[in-house]
C-alpha cells in the first residue's frame, strides 16, 4: 500500500478462448468484479496493459464487439419483457422495425422468455416475472447486438439452484451457438 492506494490485481494474465465459458474464482475482495469492470471499460486500472487477441483494448473498440451484465438487474420495472428487449435493441441495433421485432421475439425464444414476453419486468415493490426470468432479461439486453464476449458478474447471484442451473446452461448453449 504506497499512499493509501491498495494494490488489488497484480501480474493477472488469462486467456479466453472462442465458445467457451470462463469463470473466474476467489474469495470476496480478491479482485474479481474488478478485474470484470476494467475488461468491461467500467473502470480504468491505474497502470498494466489489456490485449484482445494481440491489440491493445483501446484499439479493439471493445466495448462494441462486448456485452456487460452486471450483478444487479437494472431494468425499468414497468416495462414488459418484450418492451424492455426492443427498448434495448432499438438503441444499439440500426435495422427496420420488422426487423428488430423479429430479432426480439428470437431472442427471447433463446432466452427461454416467450411466456413472458407480455408481462412487467417489475422489482422488489412491483409484481412482476421471477429473480432468475429477471436475469435473463437482463442478459438479453446486452446480448441483443450479438456481441462477441460476453461478460457477466455472478450472473447466479440470488438465484435459488434451479434457476441457477437454468441460466447457466443458457449461456452454454449461447457459447456454443453464438
Amino acid at each position: 500500500s504506497l499512499g493509501g492506494m491498495r494494490t488489488v490485481l497484480n501480474q493477472v494474465n488469462c486467456r479466453a478462448k472462442p465458445w467457451e465459458i470462463l469463470a473466474i474464482v476467489g474469495p470476496s475482495g480478491a479482485g474479481k468484479s474488478s478485474l470484470l469492470e476494467i475488461l468491461a471499460g467500467k473502470l480504468i486500472p491505474q497502470s498494466g496493459s489489456i490485449f484482445i487477441n494481440s491489440n491493445s483494448i483501446e484499439n479493439t473498440n471493445f466495448n462494441k464487439i462486448s456485452g456487460y451484465v452486471t450483478q444487479k438487474d437494472m431494468l425499468f420495472p414497468l416495462l414488459t419483457v418484450e418492451e424492455t428487449l426492443m427498448f434495448s435493441a432499438k438503441l444499439r441495433l440500426k435495422v427496420s422495425d420488422s426487423e428488430l421485432s423479429s430479432r426480439v421475439k428470437s431472442l427471447m425464444q433463446e432466452l427461454g422468455l416467450d411466456h413472458v414476453a407480455g408481462t412487467r419486468v417489475g422489482s422488489d415493490g412491483i409484481r412482476g416475472i421471477s429473480g432468475g426470468e429477471r436475469r435473463r432479461v437482463s442478459i438479453g439486453v446486452d446480448v441483443n447486438h450479438d456481441p462477441k464476449v460476453l461478460i457477466l458478474d455472478e450472473p447466479t447471484s440470488g438465484l435459488d439452484s434451479t434457476s441457477a442451473l437454468q441460466i447457466i446452461d443458457m449461456l452454454k448453449k449461447m457459447a456454443e451457438t453464438r
